[in-house]
C-alpha cells in the first residue's frame, strides 16, 4: 500500500504530502497495536481523543473521570525542527500553545481536586540546555512550563499566586528510539539517550514521591554542546562525566563571539585567589601564569571550532607556538589578569583540520599557535633516541637561584635530573599531577595536555639553555604532540643535549614493543628555545 500511494504521489508530484499522511498512519497503527496489547495483559487504558489547547474539552477530559482522578500527566508536546529562517508565527504559537496552553488549562481543570491528586508535566532538558538546531521554540515552551510548574505550587501568602495542585516537572533528554524524536542520530551528539526501562523506574519513584519542584535527568554529554548552552547549566558533582564538563567549562571563558565550525573569541579572567601554580612559577620574580597552563587554554579552544561531524578527529599536535614570557606575571598588584583568546578553524592543504589560537593582554599578543587535526591514530614520529641507559657517569643537575624563570615545586611536581655522562643528555623521571593542585574551582576540571610532565620539559629546557644566566623574554616550541595516557602516567623525559628536543616514554622506559616495532613516545616536545 505504501509503496503504491508513493508511485502515486510521484506522478502527481505529491511526495512530501503523501509521505506526511503515510507517517500519521503508521503512528495511528503502532498505538493501536500498543492498546491492543495493553488490553491482552489486562490493563485498563482507554484512548480518548482530545484537543488539549481547548480550554473545554481539557475540563471535559477531567470531569468524566470523576472521583476516580489520582492524578494527571501533562505529556502532550509538538515538535517543528526547523531553522529560523523556516519559522513561521504558525509552527511557533502551536509548540508554544500544546505545552503551555495546555498546562494551563489542565490546571485549571483539576482545581478544587482533593491534595492527592498529583499533577505532573513532562518537560525536556531543552529548556534547561537549549535545544538541537531548530528547537528554539520548543526549547522556550518547555523552559515556561517548568517555571510555570513552580509557580502553580506556590504557597496562597503571596497575592495573585493562590495555591493549586502540587506540580512537579520530570525534564528529561531523548528516550532510546521513543517518543517525539525527528532523527534519533543528530540527538545523541548532543546526550546519550535514556533506557526506557530505567526512564520508567524514576519516573515512577518522582510519580510515588509526592513532591514539587523541578526534577532533571541527564546522560553523557555529546560533541554537539554549544558553548550558551555549556555555561547555562550549574554544574553538580553528580552529573556524568563531570570531569570533562568542568574543564570545558572553565577553560571556556566568557564567550563574546561564536560561529559554529568557524570560529570562537572568549574572555578569561584570570584571578590570582584562584590560581595556586602562579605563586609555584614566576617571572622575574613575580607570580606568572604557567606556560604548561597557558598551552591548555590555547588547546581547549579547538574543541569548539572543529568542522561538522569533526567527532572522528583528534588532536596531532600543536605547532609553532610562542609565548611573550614577560606577559605571563598577574602580581604583584594585580588581584586579576583578563586575557582574550581567539581561535579560527579551517581545513588544510592535506586534508586535516587546522585551529589558528592567540591569547592577548592588553592589546598586545601573549601566546599563539597552530592545532593540528586528523583522522585515526597517532601520527609516526620517525627515528627517535632511546632513553639513556646505565652507561657512562652520571650527573645530577641541580636548579640555579635566579634568573627571569623560577619554579618552587608547590603546585608542580618537580623532577629530578640527570645527565648521562656518555651521551650528555637530561633525563628524569615526571610524576603525574593533579589539576586541582594548579587551580582552585569544584568540581576540579581535568585537563587534555600532561600539564605537570610539560612543566617538567620545560623547566629542565631553562636549566640546560642557560638558567639563571639567561634572559630570555620569549619561547618558542616547534612541534608538541601528547597522548591523552601521559596525564595520568609516570613519564621518563629524555632532552637532547641541547635542551631543544624532548621525549617522553611510559614509566618503563621501552621505545620498542616486544616484537622489536618502534613504541610511539607519549609526550614529544621539539624545537624548544629560549630567546
Amino acid at each position: 500500500y505504501r509503496d503504491e500511494r508513493l508511485r502515486e504521489a510521484a506522478a502527481g508530484r505529491r511526495v512530501p504530502r503523501v509521505r506526511a499522511e503515510l507517517e500519521e498512519l503508521a503512528r495511528q497503527r503502532e498505538l493501536w497495536a500498543n492498546l491492543a496489547s495493553a488490553r491482552a495483559d489486562g490493563l485498563r487504558i482507554d484512548y480518548v481523543r482530545c484537543d488539549i489547547t481547548d480550554p473545554e474539552q481539557a475540563a471535559r477530559l477531567v470531569a468524566e473521570a470523576g472521583d476516580r482522578l489520582a492524578g494527571v500527566v501533562h505529556n502532550a508536546g509538538v515538535d517543528v525542527p526547523v531553522r529560523l529562517p523556516g519559522k513561521t508565527e504558525q509552527i511557533v504559537s502551536l509548540v508554544v500553545r500544546v505545552k503551555v496552553g495546555g498546562f494551563l488549562n489542565l490546571l485549571r481543570a483539576v482545581e478544587g481536586r482533593p491534595p492527592s491528586v498529583f499533577f505532573c508535566s513532562v518537560g525536556s532538558l531543552t529548556g534547561r540546555w537549549g535545544g538541537m538546531v531548530g528547537q528554539l521554540d520548543y526549547g522556550a515552551a518547555n523552559e515556561a512550563l517548568g517555571r510555570l510548574g513552580l509557580w502553580a505550587s506556590q504557597d496562597g501568602e503571596q497575592p495573585g499566586r493562590a495555591r493549586r495542585t502540587p506540580v512537579s516537572t520530570v525534564c528529561w533528554p531523548t528516550w532510546e528510539r521513543l517518543g517525539m524524536i525527528t532523527n534519533y542520530e543528530a540527538t545523541l551528539r548532543y546526550m546519550s539517550a535514556v533506557d526506557v526501562r530505567e526512564g520508567l523506574y524514576h519516573w515512577k519513584s518522582e510519580l510515588f514521591s509526592g513532591s514539587a519542584g523541578e526534577s532533571t535527568f541527564i546522560g553523557d554529554v555529546g560533541p554537539a554542546m554549544l558553548p550558551s548552552v555549556l555555561r547555562g547549566y550549574r554544574q553538580d558533582t553528580g552529573l556524568p562525566g563531570i570531569e570533562r564538563l568542568a574543564a570545558a567549562r572553565h577553560f571556556l571563558g566568557g564567550p563574546v563571539r561564536f560561529r559554529p565550525h568557524g570560529s570562537l573569541t572568549t574572555v578569561h579572567v584570570l584571578r590570582v585567589g584562584e590560581l595556586p601554580c602562579c605563586d609555584d612559577f614566576r617571572v622575574a620574580g613575580e607570580p606568572a601564569l604557567p606556560v604548561s597552563l597557558c598551552l591548555e587554554y590555547l588547546r581547549a579552544a579547538g574543541d569548539w571550532v572543529l568542522p561538522e561531524r569533526g567527532d572522528g578527529l583528534r588532536l596531532v599536535e600543536l605547532r609553532g607556538l610562542e609565548v611573550e614570557l614577560p606577559l605571563l606575571g598577574v602580581g604583584p598588584g594585580r588581584s586579576a589578569a583578563e586575557l582574550v583568546r581567539h581561535a579560527e578553524g579551517g581545513r588544510s592543504e592535506d586534508g586535516g583540520w587546522r585551529v589558528a589560537v592567540t591569547l592577548e593582554r592588553d592589546g598586545r599578543r601573549l601566546a599563539s599557535a597552530e592545532l593540528v587535526y586528523r583522522d585515526g591514530g597517532p601520527t609516526a614520529d620517525g627515528d627517535l633516541p632511546a632513553p639513556p641507559g646505565a652507561t657512562g657517569v652520571e650527573e645530577v643537575l641541580p636548579f640555579p637561584r635566579g634568573g627571569a624563570l623560577g619554579w618552587t615545586g608547590q603546585a608542580f611536581r618537580l623532577a629530578a635530573w640527570r645527565r648521562d655522562g656518555a651521551t650528555g643528555r637530561p633525563y628524569a623521571r615526571a610524576e603525574p599531577g593533579r589539576t586541582a593542585d594548579l587551580l582552585l574551582a569544584s568540581p576540579a576540571p581535568g585537563a587534555v595536555l600532561p600539564l605537570h610532565q610539560v612543566e617538567n620539559v620545560l623547566r629542565a629546557g631553562w636549566l640546560v639553555q642557560g638558567g639563571a644566566g639567561a634572559d630570555a623574554r620569549r619561547l618558542t616550541v616547534e612541534r608538541l604532540r601528547a597522548e591523552p595516557s601521559a596525564a595520568g602516567a609516570a613519564v621518563l623525559l629524555t632532552g637532547s643535549p641541547d635542551g631543544r628536543d624532548w621525549t617522553g616514554h611510559d614509566r618503563t622506559g621501552r621505545c620498542v614493543t616486544e616484537d622489536l616495532r618502534p613504541r610511539p613516545p607519549v609526550l614529544r616536545v621539539t624545537g624548544l628555545r629560549y630567546r
